[in-house]
């Protein structure tokens, strides 16, 4: 395996580090992808921020489900894709603390919080937070909090002020947010009466369908605008992060046109397309405007760059691989676009992912001897 050494970084930006706030948002997609026409644009706020500063996309374990896979990926910078078809690492393989980016950043001196919509129980994530280095989690399922219009979830408005109270607790800090307003089902008809509404589709089922979905994303959509413009008024350093866990589980009739379009190109990228989602990386302060496409598990290393932070153990070894290659899940892209199955990557540039692969299996599921030599742990 090759030597991959802590990856130099920028100083710091503003007083006491930099912090960060990722707000993973549960079932969310550019609505325009779906092919319908709306009386206006569902996601105003995100749409601009993405011009604004980095706005990409993010390259998901899964199409329509598995939240928690794509939080294992994001929170421990490790790969689905290593692992057995069907896993749900949560609850299958974290079984001990892990060098995850919340413990990486607690032992730079973060208060790292996770702030939770769904019950504690879901995902095994009241046992698997601490693991990941979490100090404490807010669950705000069983808190006497406004809900949501729909779902009886937590609202997105009392998500972010927990999000924006845990960061003015301390500083610098790292906070896990997510929310759970647009989750399925769609068909409860909770916004029947809004005047923001699908004007071609081609029933009345598929209309009360993705009318209810685009109304839960605006209700979502201002969430984020409310969140990011808190942080724009702070005098401390914060990136906040948001993208979706994956695309809605809409109705086959829903997601027909979606469908229809994904289908005319090749299989690997019919793949791609199904797994990718909006991508936000924003700062209070001047970051370059940049259209990334990273894979979850790469974010990681990504973000401490962006923070100022050295990459070392596992992170070291995702930093020198996502200049190669940016996606390395389901599917494989490399910097120049090259674009394969996971598993037909040319054997003369497979080193640095079977590297990646050798490093996530040891410390994921083997004997931990990099974490012992200093990967982070």
């Amino acid at each position: 395996m090759r030597a991959y050494p802590a990856a130099a970084s920028p100083a710091a930006h503003g007083r006491g580090g930099v912090s960060l706030v990722v707000y993973l948002v549960e079932s969310f997609m550019d609505p325009d992808e779906l092919g319908f026409k709306y009386t206006w644009d569902p996601i105003p706020n995100l749409r601009a921020l993405r011009l604004e500063q980095m706005g990409g996309w993010a390259i998901v374990p899964r199409a329509f489900g598995g939240s928690a896979n794509t939080e294992f990926e994001m929170l421990t910078g490790m790969t689905n894709a290593f692992l057995p078809e069907g896993s749900i690492p949560y609850r299958q393989h974290v079984r001990s603390p892990l060098p995850a980016l919340a413990r990486t950043l607690q032992g730079h001196g973060y208060a790292t919080v996770a702030v939770q919509a769904d019950p504690r129980y879901y995902y095994d994530r009241e046992r698997v937070y601490p693991l990941l280095g979490f100090d404490r989690t807010v669950w705000l399922h069983e808190a006497k909090v406004p809900q949501a219009d729909r779902g009886g979830w937590p609202s997105d408005e009392v998500l972010v002020d927990s999000v924006i109270a845990a960061t003015t607790r301390s500083h610098p800090a790292f906070v896990f947010g997510f929310p759970s307003s647009t989750h399925s089902p769609y068909n409860v008809g909770t916004y029947a009466s809004s005047a923001l509404d699908v004007t071609d589709a081609p029933n009345a089922a598929v209309r009360a369908e993705v009318k209810e979905y685009i109304n839960a994303e605006r209700v979502a959509d201002r969430a984020i605008g409310r969140l990011v413009e808190h942080f724009r008024s702070v005098p401390d350093s914060t990136i906040v992060v948001v993208f979706g866990d994956h695309l809605p589980p809409l109705s086959e009739a829903a997601r027909e046109r979606l469908s229809n379009r994904v289908s005319k190109l090749p299989e690997v990228e019919q793949t791609r397309e199904t797994r990718r989602v909006p991508l936000l990386v924003w700062a209070n302060f001047k970051l370059p405007h940049s259209e990334p496409t990273l894979s979850v598990n790469l974010l990681p290393p990504f973000l401490l760059e962006k923070m100022g932070l050295a990459r070392t153990g596992l992170f070291a070894v995702t930093d020198s691989l996502r200049r190669v290659f940016p996606v390395v899940s389901a599917v494989v892209e490399s910097a120049d676009g090259r674009l394969w199955p996971r598993d037909d990557v040319p054997p003369a540039l497979r080193g640095p992912i079977e590297d990646y692969r050798v490093m996530q299996y040891d410390l994921l599921l083997g004997r931990g001897f990099a974490r012992r030599v200093g990967s982070g742990g």
